[in-house]
């Protein structure tokens, strides 16, 4: 019970801080650990000629210059849309990650700052994640057994006899 009202304490902190760094142009992302993220550049136009840097604090880890990808680690990738998506993210990829987009003239056009908080998998998501499937699996396999004895049951008609 503490846990799930410990995700609800953070899901409404986190709406609270979109909506009151939003005016800054900081987004927050809540994140699973081990799930994917996708920092999304919303309505970006990214040409050949665009310079896109992604930094977490001052560290760059990722950028397209003409066309040219590095990224710091396999886990990170800059999406064709310019957004940064990271793989199986964990605790220490928490912080502020900033997206800077500059035009083929070397002018500043996007700086966006995303916070990410990763946290982690609860007891109770594991286990819904595995007894729901096996749940839906039990009743298909009812319904299948209930359907055969019907078929099996079933007393002729009229015309099969």
């Amino acid at each position: 019970m503490a846990e799930r009202q410990n995700i609800a304490s953070i899901a409404i902190i986190s709406l609270f801080l979109v909506s009151v760094s939003g005016s800054e142009g900081a987004v927050t992302v809540l994140a699973t650990a081990g799930s994917t993220v996708i920092l999304d550049l919303v309505n970006v136009t990214v040409s050949e000629h665009n310079d896109i840097k992604w930094t977490k604090g001052p560290i760059r880890i990722a950028q397209i210059k003409w066309q040219n990808k590095t990224n710091a680690t396999q886990q990170i990738e800059i999406l064709a849309n310019g957004s940064l998506q990271l793989r199986n993210v964990q605790k220490q990829d928490n912080g502020f990650y900033k997206a800077e987009v500059y035009d083929k003239d070397g002018r500043l056009s996007l700086n966006k700052t995303f916070q990410l908080i990763v946290t982690e998998q609860t007891h109770s998501q594991t286990v819904g994640a595995i007894l729901i499937p096996l749940a839906v699996l039990a009743c298909l396999v009812l319904v299948a057994f209930r359907i055969r004895s019907k078929i099996q049951n079933r007393e002729p008609s009229i015309s099969e006899s």
